[in-house]
């Protein structure tokens, strides 16, 4: 009898944890987790029901606004969706126009455009303890060139714990293989950040660290050049085909001449490219970037990469965290995808260690990079590259 009320209530337990109605969770921007697109779409509809509940509840507005912004990047943008978007701003605006939520939504919203700057304010007014409108004041700073600013919203940033260790490790280490003074070029939130957050803590604040697409910001790419000493240029007055996109093929010629325009500083700044950044710089410039880890340096002098290499994998980076990563980090899925950037540069100081008769380094480091590819689409191809049956 006891026997059967166990295997009941087991039976019950499996049955109610297998039907149990999906709950509301915190949404976060793509940059830090992704979450297939039939969850984000769930979790809209479950924070709408919340604030249908509680009108008042400005955290859920905020919430189903993650979702729906999410849901509009990762699927077609269609007028039905984008309608059903401003419906939901307008509706928070109406139930919570004074929350702290709605002002940091409207400066996200914005694109971050100058004429609503006013939301920010009041959002760091009204922050009370709140964390998620620190990297938009840091970003802020960031193109405001105000170093001390910038600091202080990144170090809050980690006393909170509300950032990725990986990302940290990552750019720890990218940082950490650059020349004295360098400049480096990085491309998205990942790999800038980070970078941001580790200056802030008196690692490598002789790097210049500038987001590529920051540039185009006219204020910010002038602040840039007086810096490094460079003629305020830009890609203007140049004719482009009828009917095409000409921002984007100003935009795309402006990012083809940034290596050798940024490499003529009178600073004399060595100039190095994360190896996150992809396109026309990489492509127009091939013969110049040389591998010296996880950036590539851009040089119009011979560099000597395989002693960089050493260097770097030898006595700079800290590499423990690629194989036991003693933090949780909710990011680890983009950390992972992030840490296959090391491969190549290993497979490149692999072969040097061979043709150098440096057996035994070539050996630990090829476990360490069948370690790295365990998994990924091109594992057979490394395990070739390798001689790995």
């Amino acid at each position: 009898m006891k026997k059967s009320i166990t295997t009941l209530l087991i039976f019950i337990f499996l049955f109610n944890m297998l039907h149990a109605a999906p709950q509301p969770e915190p949404v976060y921007g793509l940059a830090r987790i992704i979450q297939p697109l039939s969850w984000y779409k769930t979790q809209l509809q479950l924070w709408m029901e919340e604030t249908r509940k509680n009108p008042g509840n400005a955290q859920a507005w905020y919430y189903a606004y993650k979702a729906s912004r999410n849901i509009m990047k990762l699927d077609s943008a269609t007028p039905a969706r984008q309608e059903a978007h401003q419906q939901l701003l307008q509706s928070m605006e109406k139930a919570v126009p004074e929350s702290y939520e709605y002002h940091l939504v409207m400066w996200s919203q914005s694109g971050q455009n100058e004429n609503y700057l006013s939301h920010l304010k009041k959002a760091e007014i009204l922050a009370n303890g709140r964390t998620e409108h620190l990297p938009f004041a840091v970003l802020r700073a960031e193109i405001e060139r105000n170093t001390a600013k910038r600091d202080s919203a990144s170090l809050s940033i980690l006393r909170s714990g509300d950032y990725s260790p990986g990302y940290m490790y990552y750019m720890y280490n990218t940082l950490a293989g650059l020349k004295p003074n360098a400049i480096l070029l990085t491309a998205g939130d990942n790999d800038t950040y980070p970078a941001w957050y580790l200056q802030a803590r008196g690692i490598r604040r002789d790097v210049l660290v500038i987001n590529t697409s920051m540039l185009q910001i006219p204020a910010y790419g002038n602040a840039i050049r007086k810096e490094l000493g460079l003629p305020e240029t830009a890609v203007t007055n140049k004719s482009y085909p009828v009917g095409s996109d000409t921002q984007s093929l100003a935009q795309a010629e402006t990012e083809k001449n940034l290596l050798p325009m940024l490499y003529a500083n009178t600073r004399k700044r060595p100039l190095y490219l994360s190896l996150t950044v992809d396109g026309p710089n990489i492509r127009a410039h091939a013969g110049q970037l040389y591998l010296c880890g996880l950036a590539y340096e851009y040089s119009q002098l011979p560099v000597d990469q395989s002693a960089e290499l050493r260097a770097n994998f030898e006595n700079r980076y800290m590499l423990d965290y690629l194989f036991q990563p003693l933090y949780h980090d909710i990011s680890q899925q983009g950390v992972t995808r992030c840490n296959a950037n090391y491969i190549v540069p290993m497979l490149e100081l692999y072969g040097h260690y061979n043709r150098s008769g440096e057996s035994q380094k070539a050996g630990l480091l090829k476990n360490k990079i069948l370690l790295l590819s365990a998994g990924r689409p091109e594992e057979n191809e490394i395990k070739q590259t390798l001689n790995q049956p």
